[in-house]
């Protein structure tokens, strides 16, 4: 699920509380929204949690952290953990792929560091080519 330069936090946070039963307040869904959510809930359930880490193993060996977050969250996820979140992805809205070689106590211990590091977060590295543009 993307659109033009992403969805914002609220509304991929939004997604996923659909996915987890809730209905938005003061919204209507067209028929064909409301035949979709219970495929999208029995779909999706597994991964939607509100109060964890949601990690998932695909059947090819790839890492994928489920977020919930919308791209500039994930955008600044990427730049700031680079040893755990693929750089050469297309960074999307609901989910990132993490690196491959990784357990999944590498990457619970490597984001429980990253949250408890002293001091504002490092500027991530920017592209020359991005600032001749």
């Amino acid at each position: 699920m993307t659109v033009q330069g992403g969805l914002s936090v609220e509304i991929a946070g939004g997604c996923r509380s659909v996915v987890l039963g809730e209905l938005p307040v003061g919204v209507t869904l067209s028929r064909r929204a409301t035949a979709a959510v219970p495929d999208l809930r029995e779909e999706l359930g597994a991964i939607a949690d509100p109060d964890r880490l949601v990690l998932q193993r695909t059947p090819r060996g790839d890492w994928r952290w489920w977020t919930w977050a919308g791209t500039r969250v994930n955008r600044t996820l990427t730049a700031w953990l680079p040893d755990l979140v693929d750089p050469t992805q297309r960074v999307g809205d609901l989910l990132l792929r993490l690196h491959t070689d990784l357990s999944a106590a590498d990457i619970v211990d490597a984001l429980a560091s990253a949250r408890t590091a002293a001091g504002p977060r490092p500027l991530p590295a920017t592209d020359p080519e991005a600032l001749r543009g």
